[in-house]
């Protein structure tokens, strides 16, 4: 879409001023950071965000979010909510409520936010300033679960997409473009080998309903850009598609609970579902110890980028290479309110400008 948008040269200025905000916000020192749905990539929720992002094998919130499959095993109600901030004052929020339709059927909801409220120091080709930006996104996905036999879970998600970006002006106001997407579905199978090892994997930003049509599995958005000189300007983004492999494996430590869980995200082809020029992996890993009966701690290493870089490029492979470090604790507030959970979780910023935070509670009945 950036260089869609740079053709127009009477906004160039405020378009490389947005761009470089959304790169920032995209983490984009990853090879396909700045691609459609970047956004998306970052870990929602406090729990996944305090493993470095490991939380699809067998998630104990946001079901929805990170493996659908997962509805049908957790047994009772839960609704969660919570929020972040992040470094250059971006945030995000989150909603999610899931539950039990039947012994073997369950059925989730899940709604996120993100974006930066206050994108400054914009100009128009004359160097005249330009109002406050802001950049919004919203992410609904409605799951539906079915446990196939005691050990093996399958899940489906379906999700509508939502982005809102200042893209030309008017005297010193902005004039916003929104897109919008709906029919990306994600699809998880989770199977349980062993009594303490849990195993998934997640296709996700598939949109099966254009493959039934016979048109190629992509989310496509939408965008209506404004442009004065030419005109108003249709321009389609393609979400990438991404291949989700998770593993989550119980054990002691002292005596008390510990686990250890592990995320691999695969990206291989793009909206088109051509191959990239560089496909990656991203590694995501965290651990989990209930040190006490009603307080956890969590810490892990996540984002760890692999591709062939690696060993055909080294320089530029470490100067990419920049993984997360996370910590976070999840505490219980029985004594407050039955089925009362709070989750915090901190992670450094990939891009050094500072650091990450989010807070959930969790309540189960």
């Amino acid at each position: 879409m950036e260089k869609s948008l740079l053709q127009n040269n009477g906004h160039k200025r405020l378009v490389i001023a947005i761009c470089l905000c959304m790169c920032d916000f995209f983490n984009a020192k990853a090879q396909i950071g700045g691609q459609a749905g970047a956004y998306l990539r970052s870990p929602a929720g406090p729990v996944a965000f305090a493993m470095g992002g490991a939380n699809s094998a067998s998630p104990e919130d946001l079901c929805t979010w990170w493996n659908p499959a997962m509805l049908s095993v957790v047994p009772n109600t839960r609704i969660d909510l919570g929020g972040g901030l992040r470094s250059l004052g971006r945030t995000e929020g989150y909603s999610s409520v899931q539950f039990k339709i039947s012994p073997r059927v369950g059925m989730g909801l899940v709604v996120l936010y993100r974006g930066d409220p206050d994108i400054g120091n914009l100009y128009d080709e004359d160097e005249n300033a330009l109002d406050n930006g802001a950049f919004s996104t919203f992410t609904a996905k409605a799951g539906l679960s079915c446990l196939v036999t005691r050990n093996l879970s399958i899940g489906l998600n379906i999700g509508y997409y939502y982005e809102r970006l200042p893209t030309s002006y008017s005297g010193s106001s902005l004039d916003y473009s929104t897109a919008t997407a709906m029919g990306g579905f994600d699809f998880a199978l989770r199977y349980v080998p062993l009594k303490n090892w849990a195993c998934a994997v997640i296709l996700q930003n598939i949109d099966i309903l254009k493959v039934l049509s016979g048109e190629s599995a992509t989310i496509d958005m939408d965008w209506e850009v404004l442009s004065d000189e030419s005109g108003n300007s249709a321009i389609t983004d393609k979400i990438t598609p991404v291949a989700v492999f998770a593993s989550q494996y119980d054990t002691r430590l002292a005596g008390k609970p510990f686990s250890w869980t592990c995320d691999i995200h695969a990206y291989a082809v793009d909206g088109d579902f051509t191959k990239l020029n560089c496909m990656e992996i991203r590694l995501n890993n965290g651990v989990e110890w209930k040190r006490w009966n009603t307080l956890c701690l969590r810490a892990g290493l996540g984002d760890m980028l692999l591709n062939r870089n690696i060993y055909n490029n080294t320089d530029d492979f470490w100067d990419e290479f920049s993984p997360r470090i996370t910590i976070g604790f999840g505490a219980d507030l029985s004594k407050i309110q039955r089925g009362l959970k709070v989750n915090y979780g901190i992670a450094t910023d990939r891009t050094g400008a500072g650091v990450d935070q989010q807070m959930g509670f969790m309540y189960s009945f």
